[in-house]
């Protein structure tokens, strides 16, 4: 039986602690998942059991304008939704601020599947996204931990969503990246994207507001194929 875990947001990561808030009637159940973590950000704030901002105006290793705070001005919850908010201003040398959170230390897992239902930005200098790290960085730093992007939009491209992993054989610094590109209307709906992990296999995809379940990487005995396809 694999491991579950839902997340309901405006914009987030993923635990393995089963003290969690109790799931609400509209989770759905998975056929062969047993659900051991969720957040529905139905509580006054960011539960800081689950999640921790990243305090830094280090550029997140893209020469990012903003700087990352934990201010509620920031990051906050709003009618079941976490909120994440850039902000235009001046704060210790940058001229914008926004929040980045991470579950690491506070839930790790291997295999299982993370849902994420989410409603992102779109603009130029706008780069919303959800991924994944290692916590122990095990093969050394960046890439040879890996990452995986569950989902990556970067203004400059409307309405393209980039699901993408990176090893030390296949990342952007070398030019061996390995993504693929979905387009979308994402400004006018909340899409669930979905990882779905076991020990030989990843699937990336999402499911849009029509029900409509997209592949978009799929990564089998170390081989990684791309396609955009009508899955269900």
């Amino acid at each position: 039986m694999m491991q579950f875990a839902i997340i309901s947001m405006a914009f987030a990561s993923c635990s393995k602690d089963d003290s969690t808030t109790t799931p609400g009637d509209t989770i759905p159940q998975i056929p062969g998942y047993t659900l051991v973590w969720n957040d529905e950000f139905n509580g006054p704030n960011i539960d800081l059991t689950k999640w921790s901002h990243e305090v830094n105006g280090d550029g997140g290793g893209n020469n990012e304008l903003q700087y990352y705070t934990n201010f509620p001005t920031n990051s906050f919850i709003q009618s079941g939704k976490l909120i994440v908010k850039a902000i235009h201003e001046d704060y210790q040398n940058r001229s914008f601020t926004s929040a980045r959170f991470r579950s690491a230390d506070k839930g790790d897992w291997i295999y299982g599947r993370i849902e994420i239902s989410a409603k992102i930005p779109t603009g130029l200098g706008t780069w919303p996204a959800i991924w994944m790290l290692s916590t122990d960085w095990d093969y050394g730093g960046w890439p040879e931990s890996g990452e995986i992007d569950i989902m990556e939009h970067v203004g400059y491209h409307p309405n393209i969503v980039h699901g993408s992993v990176h090893t030390l054989a296949y990342n952007h610094t070398i030019g061996t990246p390995k993504l693929l590109l979905f387009q979308y209307q994402l400004q006018r709906q909340s899409i669930i994207y979905t990882l779905s992990s076991g020990l030989q296999i990843i699937l990336i995809f999402i499911l849009t507001i029509q029900s409509t379940l997209h592949l978009i990487m799929r990564i089998e005995d170390g081989n990684i194929g791309l396609s955009i396809k009508d899955f269900i």
